[in-house]
């Protein structure tokens, strides 16, 4: 392997390792620019080089983390690649196993029970102690699921949203969103325009408040870029959301400076 290709390398499993002991909620408190840079962006390039065991151990992790924060915005087919990478790179470990499971919550989600349950014995055949596998197995064995009372569909507008903001692809994003009118898509437009730093941002977020019974969801904070966050009106918005015991999913003030900043 060429010196730069080695180097480039070690540059993305520094990347990788550098977010590997954090949460969902840590990378929405970072935001897209963030998620971008130290985790999109490095799972897809690493795929390129031959990896020792120990790092692909890392970017198993990493899929894991990546599909639990996808799964977070409501963005299941995203969260099922996710999970079905870390399967992969985790070669048959105790990891493979919690994939496998992950992958079975996403096809209950989307209301697919033969899926769901096919990956629940894949999950227990490699780590047959664990009993919330066997309990959820029970259930859906006992319940069942339908797709019409799913928690997601995978061919709505709102999981086609959700799917092209976290991938970035803002153009497909304002053509599903504003192409024509559609009930309920205030805090998806909000996404949006937070996302692309627009004025119009602050429009919407004065809407938000005024919805009635709107609760905000770590969606909403996950796109906004900073040169709206850093703004003092923004967080006077979000001290007004408090004062209104809306969920706010943010824990404290910071800004989000540059991509060094952790």
């Amino acid at each position: 392997m060429k010196k730069a290709a080695v180097n480039e390398k070690i540059d993305l499993i520094k990347k990788l390792q550098f977010i590997r002991p954090n949460t969902p909620g840590y990378l929405v408190e970072k935001g897209f620019e963030f998620v971008h840079y130290y985790l999109n962006f490095p799972l897809k390039s690493i795929s390129n080089f031959n990896l020792s065991k120990s790092d692909a151990e890392c970017v198993a992790d990493l899929y894991m983390l990546k599909g639990d924060l996808a799964d977070l915005l409501s963005c299941p087919n995203v969260a099922l690649q996710s999970y079905k990478y870390a399967s992969k790179y985790s070669k048959g470990t105790f990891v493979t196993a919690n994939a496998y499971f992950e992958i079975s919550q996403i096809y209950v989600d989307i209301g697919d029970k033969k899926n769901a349950l096919l990956n629940l014995k894949k999950a227990i055949a490699l780590k047959d102690d664990c009993e919330q596998f066997y309990e959820t197995q029970n259930e859906i064995a006992k319940y069942g699921l339908s797709k019409s009372h799913s928690l997601y569909s995978l061919s709505s507008w709102k999981t086609k949203a959700s799917e092209a903001m976290y991938c970035g692809n803002w153009k497909r994003a304002n053509s599903i969103l504003y192409r024509k009118k559609r009930k309920n898509s205030l805090p998806f437009k909000f996404r949006l325009e937070g996302a692309r730093g627009s004025e119009v941002f602050f429009k919407l977020f004065e809407e938000l408040l005024e919805t009635k019974d709107y609760q905000f969801d770590y969606a909403d904070w996950f796109y906004i870029k900073p040169v709206l966050w850093n703004q003092s009106r923004f967080w006077n918005y979000v001290e007004e959301a408090r004062k209104r015991k809306l969920s706010v999913c943010l824990e404290r003030k910071f800004t989000r400076n540059s991509k060094e900043d952790a």
